[in-house]
């Protein structure tokens, strides 16, 4: 009869599983904020970064002004 090896030692035998970090991926906020991904058209993108050019302001401005105002639109108090 042979002794089956232990979960410990199929564990060490088998590959890392772990996920490691990103290198340079950025840190949460100190005020909390976390971040949004959005896929735009390269139109899109162009024109938006044209609002921020003409107001001198930050595409970050931008789309934080874009969010609060889809939350006023459904109700919601202006949060970002």
């Amino acid at each position: 009869m042979t002794k089956q090896p232990s979960s410990a030692a199929k564990k060490a035998a088998s590959p890392k599983t772990a996920v490691e970090p990103l290198a340079g991926r950025r840190k949460s906020q100190p005020d909390g904020r976390k971040g949004i991904l959005v896929r735009a058209t390269p139109a899109a993108w162009k024109e938006l970064k044209r609002v921020a050019i003409d107001e001198e302001r930050t595409l970050q401005d931008v789309m934080t002004e874009a969010i609060n105002d889809v939350l006023r639109k459904y109700g919601k108090p202006p949060l970002a």
